[in-house]
């Protein structure tokens, strides 16, 4: 539990310092548009799938909570976070969908909890470089994630940062970095 916790709280750290980061500090945004539509059809067509992790912090209740995400289907009971199977999940799959997006499935892990309560999720982004986001533990209809900006990881990787709103609730504040991977 104390594992869970500690996790939760770097991840905590982590997005609060790379949202709050000094000007000299961050990054140029880039075109998400232009970056997701060249893993369709670019230099780099032939992007089969994307490999994904992500983050999201919300500020709810008395405090909030963060969660990440996991591999679909991955459950906390079976696979406990501290151990070399759980690493091998930490990252969901996106796969092509036609010539105009990449989608896939993920299980959030929320570890505050500590109930082993895990969310399913869609995940859909666009060629546009739109991202929308579909609950499929509570049967939600799709959420456009807004205020998106996007940014090149140290070595390719594309990251993808955005809120959604989910009303009488409060903003959500998520965060994906992912890269392409192709078929040979």
């Amino acid at each position: 539990m104390a594992l869970l916790r500690n996790l939760s709280v770097c991840l905590a750290v982590v997005l609060g310092v790379l949202l709050h980061a000094s000007p000299a500090m961050a990054q140029t945004p880039v075109s998400c548009g232009a970056v997701v539509a060249g893993y369709l059809d670019g230099v780099h067509a032939g992007s089969e799938w994307l490999e994904v992790i992500g983050t999201r912090v919300v500020s709810r209740g008395v405090f909030g909570f963060s969660s990440f995400t996991m591999q679909d289907a991955f459950q906390i009971e079976t696979t406990p976070l501290h151990t070399a199977p759980a690493a091998g999940r930490a990252d969901f799959i996106a796969s092509r969908s036609g010539s105009s997006a990449y989608t896939g499935y993920f299980h959030e892990v929320f570890p505050g909890r500590g109930n082993g309560d895990e969310d399913r999720w869609q995940f859909w982004i666009a060629r546009s470089g739109a991202v929308s986001l579909r609950s499929v533990t509570w049967n939600g209809a799709w959420a456009s994630v807004q205020n998106v900006t996007c940014y090149t990881g140290d070595t390719g990787q594309l990251v993808v940062v955005g809120t959604t709103v989910t009303p009488g609730f409060g903003m959500d504040f998520w965060t994906f970095v992912m890269r392409r991977n192709y078929l040979i």
